[in-house]
């Protein structure tokens, strides 16, 4: 049962294969008889067939140069003189095989803009098509940004363990104890203030600023946390509302670190404001206040005239607790 199966599903491949007619022409059939020197009509008329043609029953045409010659003995002769030149007709394709394909009249009306107007319309697109809510990824991963932030705004006040060696010290040169001496423990009591870059070249960040100001609040407290924006330089001016409010920088109180959440101007290539940096940092150096910064930029783009003056830190993903204990100097 399976052979005869086998058998049918290969004659239709077969009768198929002979009744589509692929890309040929007439040429080629001339040539494929020519090169394989086909003399009998019935192997002419199955390869012809097969390359999509039929050769129709023609008379023979009269052979020339075909008489015997006893010098020279019978002229070889080609098989297409041999037949004469044959009438090749396209083979018939199966009705079937094509499908019927109906005109479409100018009157049937599908066509016409009354239909169109009847259709619904789209709906118009809402904000979240404009503007998608994209997941944001802070600069700071999330689960190790509150250390990273502790360890880089808090300074050293009271509170920590008892300096043993201090109050022995005191007690052998018979002095008096007038406060027990104790080692010095990082605290945020001091609070921050954040100057944050409100230039074009900062906008990208736009997001990681407001989100790690939020860390801020949280960690450090809303009311310790004090935030001006500026462009360029804080010397120039800063405040927390529009640039026609703002006003010539104020230090904060004394010992209040200072985080800058910018470039230092290393996407635009302007060193215009670098003596500025310089003078900010003096200056809250006597306060016995911390400038740092945090940069979205790798260590090989960071000024080099101001690595000296400013705690610099990579402000990315891959920054870690140990970067911060490195880079921000006691």
């Amino acid at each position: 049962m399976v052979k005869t199966q086998d058998r049918q599903v290969h004659e239709d491949r077969r009768e198929n294969a002979m009744t589509l007619r692929p890309q040929v022409w007439l040429g080629d059939v001339v040539t494929v008889l020519d090169r394989l020197q086909i003399k009998d009509d019935r192997t002419m008329k199955h390869v012809a067939k097969v390359l999509g043609f039929e050769l129709a029953a023609a008379s023979r045409a009269p052979q020339r140069h075909a008489e015997s010659d006893d010098r020279k003995g019978p002229t070889k002769q080609s098989p297409l003189e041999s037949i004469g030149p044959p009438r090749i007709e396209p083979a018939q394709i199966a009705v079937n095989a094509v499908p019927k394909l109906e005109p479409v009249g100018k009157d049937e009306g599908w066509t016409t803009s009354e239909d169109w107007q009847n259709v619904d319309s789209l709906d118009p697109p809402e904000f979240r098509h404009r503007h998608p809510n994209l997941t944001h990824r802070p600069l700071f991963v999330p689960i190790g940004s509150p250390p990273i932030l502790s360890a880089s705004v808090s300074t050293n006040g009271p509170g920590g363990d008892i300096n043993i060696l201090k109050l022995v010290d005191r007690l052998s040169r018979a002095l008096p104890v007038k406060e027990i001496p104790s080692h010095p423990r990082p605290s945020l009591f001091r609070g921050v203030r954040v100057l944050v870059d409100n230039g074009l070249d900062m906008e990208p960040f736009g997001r990681d600023q407001t989100d790690l100001i939020r860390r801020l609040k949280v960690l450090v407290g809303k009311s310790m946390v004090e935030t001006e924006w500026y462009e360029n330089s804080p010397l120039q001016g800063c405040g927390f509302g529009s640039v026609g409010s703002w006003n010539p920088f104020v230090p904060p109180y004394r010992g209040t670190p200072v985080l800058i959440l910018g470039d230092l101007g290393i996407a635009s290539g302007n060193r215009d404001f670098d003596d500025d940096w310089l003078a900010l940092s003096r200056m809250l150096a006597r306060r016995n206040s911390r400038l740092l910064a945090f940069i979205p930029y790798p260590e090989h783009h960071w000024p080099s005239n101001l690595i000296s003056a400013i705690d610099m830190i990579v402000w990315d993903r891959s920054t870690t607790i140990n970067d911060i204990d490195f880079r921000v100097r006691p």
